[in-house]
């Protein structure tokens, strides 16, 4: 299965509405070895792509310091795959690898570009956002 038809698969999940239904498609694309769940501190939304894909093709991340993942080390800066779906209510980040908890925001990025915005606030936003790009 290439790039294209695990986004695709992820997509179809995503528009279900539900972040079980992400996992399960995801799971059943990439098989349970690729799932993780991971704890993100001091993230920000980013809008990126692989190196030399047009900035048309970018999608949104999360970046942050992580912990509990299965390739960084706990405390690295990293940035995710590209975001299937976001649950704002359990704080929650779902990609086609794993499923991301959120913890504390970066400060600047909440008062910079979100003049403060409460963290609930930024990911309902985010969901809104993402709702209409994926």
């Amino acid at each position: 299965m290439d790039v294209i038809e695990l986004a695709t698969a992820c997509k179809k999940a995503a528009e279900a509405g539900s972040c079980v239904d992400v996992i399960k498609a995801c799971d059943y694309v990439l098989g349970p070895a690729f799932q993780f769940k991971a704890t993100v501190e001091e993230w920000s939304f980013v809008v990126a792509g692989r190196p030399g894909e047009p900035p048309a093709k970018w999608m949104p991340r999360i970046m942050g310091n992580v912990s509990g993942h299965p390739v960084y080390s706990d405390g690295s800066k990293f940035m995710s795959e590209a975001i299937c779906s976001i649950d704002p209510e359990n704080r929650l980040v779902v990609t086609s690898r794993g499923v991301y908890v959120l913890g504390e925001v970066d400060e600047t990025f909440r008062d910079k570009v979100f003049g403060g915005s409460s963290e609930q606030a930024i990911l309902a936003k985010y969901a809104e956002i993402l709702k209409g790009v994926a």
